[in-house]
C-alpha cells in the first residue's frame, strides 16, 4: 500500500508540476477576422496586425514534475490550441492558449500504473478535470528586450484560479521558445506538497511546475 501511495505521488507530482512542457506547433496565417482578433487577449487586440493559429494536431505541452528528493519525476504532454497575434512591426504583442488538460498523457509508465496515475492527476486531489477540463495562458503584455527576446506578462488560469505571471521568450522566425517554473499552490493544486502536509518524507512533491515551451508558427 505504500509502494502504490508513493508511486501515485511522485506521479501526480509530475502533472502537478506539469510544468515542463514543450508548445510544438506549425501556424496558419489568418486576416481580416474580427471573431479571431476576439480570441487575442483584449489588452492586446488592438495592437494586432497578423494572427497566427496554431495546428493543433502538431502541437502539445510537454510536462515534467519531480519529487523533492529529486530523484523520480514523470513527464507527459497536454493538447494545446490557441493563437498568437503580432504588430504591424512584425513583433510579438498577444496570445492566447487552451490546454487540454482532461486529455493530459504521461509518457515513462505503462500500462495499470500510468492509468492509475493519470486517473489521480484528474481527479480532485489535483485538476478535477470533470470541473475544470482545461487551464488558459493569455498574454496580456509584452516587452521587446532584444532582437530576438522578448518579457512577457500572462494570464494563467488553473482550476478558475487566475494569476499573473512573466517570464522570457525567444521569438525567431517561426518558432517561439521559453523556459520557466510555476509555483502551482499558487492555483490551489497543493497535493503532496511540504508547504501544506506533515511527514511527507520522500513522497513530498515539489510545488515548482517547470515549462519548456516550443511554439511553431
Amino acid at each position: 500500500m505504500q509502494k502504490t501511495f508513493n508511486l501515485i505521488a511522485i506521479s501526480s507530482l509530475a502533472l502537478a508540476l506539469s510544468g515542463c512542457s514543450w508548445f510544438s506547433s506549425t501556424g496558419e496565417i489568418q486576416t481580416q477576422n474580427e471573431s479571431l482578433a476576439n480570441q487575442i487577449a483584449p489588452i492586446a487586440s488592438l495592437e494586432v496586425a497578423e494572427s497566427r493559429q496554431l495546428n493543433q494536431e502538431n502541437s502539445s505541452i510537454k510536462w515534467r514534475g519531480e519529487v523533492v528528493t529529486g530523484l523520480k519525476g514523470h513527464e507527459g504532454t497536454i493538447p494545446v490550441s490557441g493563437f498568437v497575434g503580432f504588430n504591424s512591426s512584425k513583433e510579438l504583442v498577444a496570445g492566447t492558449f487552451e490546454l487540454d488538460i482532461s486529455n493530459l498523457t504521461n509518457s515513462d509508465l505503462e500500462g495499470e500504473i500510468q492509468e492509475t496515475l493519470l486517473d489521480h492527476l484528474k481527479s480532485e486531489d489535483f485538476f478535477d478535470t470533470e470541473s475544470y477540463p482545461s487551464a488558459n495562458l493569455n498574454i496580456t503584455s509584452s516587452e521587446k528586450l532584444d532582437e530576438n527576446i522578448y518579457s512577457l506578462t500572462a494570464d494563467l488560469t488553473i482550476k478558475d484560479q487566475t494569476n499573473s505571471i512573466q517570464f522570457k521568450a525567444e521569438v525567431d522566425g517561426t518558432e517561439i521558445r521559453s523556459q520557466f517554473d510555476i509555483d502551482r499552490t499558487r492555483w490551489g493544486v497543493t497535493y503532496g506538497s511540504g508547504n501544506f502536509f506533515d511527514n511527507l518524507k520522500d513522497s513530498a512533491i515539489k510545488d515548482e511546475i517547470m515549462f519548456d515551451i516550443k511554439l511553431s508558427i
